[in-house]
């Protein structure tokens, strides 16, 4: 595990350069987190967010992103310190692999210490510095916009789950989105989520629209748009200069929208595990779960 000074260090030069320093600390925090299917382009748009090659992308049938990757830039406007958090890529079924699952999870528990953590031959989240360092980070007790310490909360403020638009959307790839309504919550998906779609290049190549292409898919695809509230942006990864500065923008206008409605609160790892707590039964089988847990 790399010290924390290390890893400031490597967050600060990350940082577009003609903000001076000083005036860093003074940004406003966003964090979110990249998710989505191995060959989507996922790791491209986490590059073109922080306009650097800093994850590792490239064409492949399988994922090249194993474990989550954290960076920071500022944002176009000079407003906000964005720390981009890229998650592995999810096969087509989506939930195949827990340990994958598991990781992809683990981007809320980054978010709130601040750092990656390596985890080599060790059970998830089994070290006790780690843990420590999670209660600590995620501020035991309040539930407002601050943690028991007075400092502003920890989290994620948004989930971005790439899409592409070179192909169809697709039952597997539904099944995919509801994988991750699963791992972060029915609720935190509605409010938090926005779907980017890559190789926008590819409509004007077939000289269409993105409401023709939505028009020619299922109706799944219609009603989980209308779910996200419109949080949808189309991305093209190959941009450079004012253009990727202008969708980066976009991007960030959005989630800071999120931001705004969440008063400032991101979904923290006591909304991660929340989610991820089994809901009790009703009626008999409930009874007999009760009577299983007395034992």
């Amino acid at each position: 595990r790399e010290s924390s000074g290390n890893v400031a260090e490597m967050k600060r030069e990350s940082l577009h350069r003609e903000v001076p320093e000083e005036k860093l600390e003074n940004l406003k925090p966003m964090t979110v987190a990249v998710l989505g299917k191995a060959g989507n382009g996922k790791s491209s748009t986490c590059n073109t967010i922080v306009q650097a090659h800093k994850f590792e992308s490239k064409r492949s049938c399988t994922g090249v992103t194993t474990a989550c990757q954290m960076e920071s830039v500022v944002s176009p406007c000079k407003q906000w310190n964005i720390t981009v958090i890229d998650t592995p890529g999810l096969c087509d079924q989506g939930d195949s692999d827990n340990e994958l699952l598991t990781e992809i999870g683990r981007c809320v528990e980054y978010a709130t210490i601040g750092e990656v953590i390596e985890r080599v031959g060790t059970a998830p989240d089994s070290s006790e510095e780690v843990r420590e360092g999670i209660d600590t980070a995620a501020g035991a007790g309040p539930t407002s916009e601050t943690s028991g310490d007075g400092e502003p909360k920890k989290g994620v403020d948004a989930l971005v789950l790439v899409l592409s638009l070179q192909g169809r959307f697709t039952d597997e790839e539904m099944q995919i989105v509801n994988t991750f309504k699963r791992i972060f919550g029915e609720e935190c998906w509605k409010s938090r989520a926005i779907l980017v779609w890559t190789h926008a290049d590819a409509l004007e190549a077939d000289h269409s629209t993105f409401e023709e292409y939505i028009e020619g898919a299922s109706g799944e695809l219609a009603g989980l748009l209308e779910s996200m509230g419109g949080h949808s942006l189309l991305f093209n990864n190959r941009m450079r200069g004012d253009l990727v500065q202008q969708q980066v923008q976009r991007l960030v206008e959005m989630v800071a929208g999120i931001i705004e409605s969440k008063d400032g609160v991101p979904y923290t790892l006591e909304d991660y595990r929340i989610a991820n707590t089994p809901k009790p039964l009703k009626g008999k089988k409930g009874r007999r779960q009760r009577q299983l847990a007395m034992r």
